[in-house]
C-alpha cells in the first residue's frame, strides 16, 4: 500500500506483491523499487508498517501481510 506521495508518483495505491516463503520487508522493497523505479526508494526517507504496526527491514513476513510505505507529511 502507498499514501501520499508515493501514491501519486506510482498512480497506484494498492497492488499485490508475489514474494517467496520467509521473505523480509527488505526483499519487499527490492521488489517494489523494480516494479514502479520512479519512486526512488534507495534515496527516500518513509516509514514502514506492517498489519498496521510501524516495522523495520528485517521483519519476517507472512503471507497475507499488509505492507505501507508512508512518506514524511508536512504542512500546517
Amino acid at each position: 500500500m502507498l499514501f501520499a506521495k508515493f501514491k501519486e508518483i506510482a498512480n497506484v495505491g494498492n497492488f499485490d506483491l508475489d514474494l517467496p516463503n520467509g521473505a523480509d520487508v527488505s526483499e519487499a522493497i527490492d521488489k517494489i523499487c523494480l516494479q514502479y523505479p520512479s519512486l526512488n526508494l534507495e534515496e527516500a526517507k518513509f516509514l514502514i508498517s506492517v498489519n498496521y504496526d510501524y516495522a523495520n527491514h528485517s521483519k519476517f513476513l507472512q503471507e497475507g501481510d499488509e505492507i505501507a510505505l508512508i512518506p514524511p507529511v508536512s504542512g500546517g
